[in-house]
């Protein structure tokens, strides 16, 4: 009986030894797991390789129109309006990391707002009849941009420049048809653009972009023509502005 008893407790000694040397090496395991450094795969599943994604966005847009004369250059301001709108951005495009931290690539926006319309008027210099005008910026805005940036280990977040260029379109028209022909003038301009950005990564192929872009001025100049004297005049279209945007982007 004593062999027995002697037998049992020699067993139970040996089992839990041997369950605590296995409890150890797992978490030996386990933590040489954590502190072991990102593997090249890694890095690379950071918005390699094509992605989509989808936001809003607020446009803040500077709407210049001037009319001058052809002899006397006198410049009347017409309309010089500050157009806020809001709306939503849609972006595809194809980056990847030249190495573990440099990242190249390239895309293209679409900002998409409600079109903003005024009824406006002026005066001409010794003239004292007012002018009744429209004038208004199409919120429908494509661009391409090439973006180089690099990524922030720690934060898990890619910071990037861009450059590129965006369609601005407006128009301007003289209301009262008694007084001008010809007179609805249309701008559809290419703008040269630049901006910054970052994209933090939430999760595997998923990530959050905040940004903003400048559009540089884009302007064109037109011709109204009165229909009583035939006399005409210039009119310069300005417009400028900058974006910003929040978008959800997926790498695929």
């Amino acid at each position: 009986m004593k062999k027995v008893v002697a037998l049992v407790i020699g067993s139970s000694l040996t089992f839990g030894i041997q369950a605590d040397s296995e409890i150890a090496y797992n978490d030996s395991q386990n933590l040489a797991t954590l502190d072991a450094p990102l593997s090249e795969d890694s890095v690379h599943e950071f918005s390699d390789g094509l992605y989509g994604g989808v936001g809003i966005c607020l446009n803040h847009l500077s709407h210049d129109i001037k009319g001058i004369d052809p002899d006397t250059q006198n410049c009347t301001s017409i309309h010089d309006r500050k157009v806020n709108s809001f709306g939503g951005s849609l972006v595809m495009g194809y980056g990847k990391f030249m190495n573990k931290t440099l990242y190249l690539g390239g895309e293209v926006t679409l900002d998409i707002a409600s079109n903003k319309s005024t009824n406006h008027q002026y005066l001409v210099k010794d003239d004292n009849n007012p002018h009744p005008y429209q004038a208004g910026v199409n919120g429908l805005v494509p661009s391409v941009a090439f973006r180089c940036g690099g990524r922030c280990y720690p934060m898990r977040a890619l910071f990037y420049v861009k450059g590129g260029a965006a369609l601005v379109r407006s128009k301007y028209q003289e209301t009262d048809a008694t007084l001008y022909r010809d007179n609805e003038q249309k701008m559809s301009k290419i703008s040269p653009l630049i901006g910054v950005g970052m994209e933090k990564n939430i999760c595997r192929n998923w990530n959050i972009r905040f940004e903003g872009d400048y559009k540089f001025q884009a302007k064109k100049t037109d011709k109204s023509i009165a229909k009583q004297t035939d006399a005409w005049f210039k009119t310069e279209n300005r417009l400028k502005g900058g974006t910003i945007r929040l978008m959800t982007v997926r790498s695929f």
